[in-house]
């Protein structure tokens, strides 16, 4: 008798969302794109009718890629989503859930959001109650060094924090989404460990997020151009997330004291970029490098304004984890990160120097006053 369950009348099937972890994360991916689907992929006979109204997905330390529909790359077209995953997870090493987040797809002016949080020291079973802290068979499980995780209880307390944020901002129980874009310093119930945040909306512009080709002195816009100073490293190459590539490319820059990474728009001035400028940026280097780096806006009158990354954001250096016991012995830890977004207002800019007319730039400059080793990806404008 279904009157006689325990959900009887406690669904709202107007406010539908997905969670699922680890094969299950990314079932709730498939499970999405079968809602919205008329046909199934690999038999155009069979016809999907679900019809569901599902605001938003959530994928726990998810898989990605286990299933490709007609052979190509899963994605998602214009939904909330929400992916986390732990740098010690010894059952899925790569944060797979990352591949996924760089192929959810917004309309233009979407008002949809997607967030990835990649958590230190955070192991593949403690999110849920049951999988506990061997991530593997008992035998491969007791080699693992599990002295070094998370307490299950913080593990679960973040992952508790996140979600809950999250369904509040796409159920519309509130809309502060400070927590998926600036990241854990604005929540100060979230246990002390290394966070590092992904964030973007349907109402981000980007000029330079280098898929468009091999040239380091294109941009993603054809009115824009490269060009860079005294740096002794710089290559476009696929991002790592965890253990695994990526699919998606971005500019690697190693620079030491002075160097310079500049974006030249066209010679007129851009207008209307945007509210704020945003761009992912990873931090490579063994310590936070934030304070080093210098953003530089600029008009076509060469009238200009200069911010600290560190006024918007800590860099997080990467997590050194140790995943089994004899790495202690061999001095074999794992550099695990990924790269983090930076949202600066562009009135900040104007703030700091009124003459600069944020309607007729032509300049976006990195300036590097000390040692970095970084990666820049997805630069663009957030309306």
């Amino acid at each position: 008798n279904i009157k006689k369950s325990s959900f009887y009348k406690k669904i709202d099937k107007n406010n539908i969302a997905l969670l699922g972890h680890s094969r299950g994360g990314e079932a709730c991916a498939i499970a999405y794109n079968y809602n919205e689907l008329t046909k199934l992929p690999e038999d155009g006979n069979k016809a999907l009718n679900y019809g569901f109204n599902i605001k938003g997905v959530i994928e726990i330390a998810p898989t990605y890629d286990q299933y490709s529909p007609g052979g190509k790359y899963l994605t998602l077209n214009d939904t909330n989503f929400l992916t986390i995953a732990g740098t010690n997870d010894a059952d899925v090493s790569t944060f797979e859930g990352m591949n996924m987040y760089d192929n959810v797809l917004f309309k233009e002016n979407s008002d949809k959001f997607k967030a990835a949080v990649y958590i230190g020291y955070a192991n593949h079973g403690q999110f849920n109650s049951r999988w506990n802290d061997l991530d593997s068979d008992p035998f491969k499980g007791w080699l693992l060094n599990r002295e070094e995780l998370l307490k299950e209880s913080d593990q679960q307390k973040i992952i508790s924090i996140y979600v809950n944020e999250f369904l509040e901002n796409i159920f519309e129980v509130t809309y502060n989404r400070e927590l998926f874009k600036n990241g854990p310093d604005e929540y100060k119930d979230l246990p002390k460990t290394n966070y590092y945040s992904r964030y973007e909306n349907g109402s981000t512009d980007y000029i330079a997020n280098f898929e468009e080709d091999y040239s380091l002195t294109t941009a993603s816009v054809e009115s824009a151009r490269i060009s860079y100073e005294d740096l002794y490293k710089i290559m476009e190459k696929n991002h790592k997330y965890g253990e695994g590539s990526s699919n998606t490319s971005a500019v690697f820059i190693g620079s030491n004291k002075g160097g310079s990474y500049k974006i030249h728009l066209n010679s007129e001035g851009e207008k209307n970029l945007g509210s704020a400028l945003t761009f992912d940026i990873e931090n490579l280097a063994d310590r936070d490098i934030s304070d080093n780096i210098i953003i530089k806006v600029q008009d076509s009158w060469g009238n200009s304004s200069s911010l600290k990354v560190s006024d918007y954001k800590k860099l997080t250096p990467p997590t050194k984890s140790y995943i089994f016991k004899a790495d202690y012995l061999t001095k074999d830890s794992l550099r695990r990160q990924t790269p983090q977004t930076v949202t600066i207002p562009m009135n900040d800019f104007r703030n700091k120097n009124a003459d600069v007319n944020l309607d007729d730039l032509n300049l976006i400059e990195f300036k590097f006053e000390d040692g970095v080793d970084i990666s820049l990806d997805n630069i663009g404008f957030r309306k």
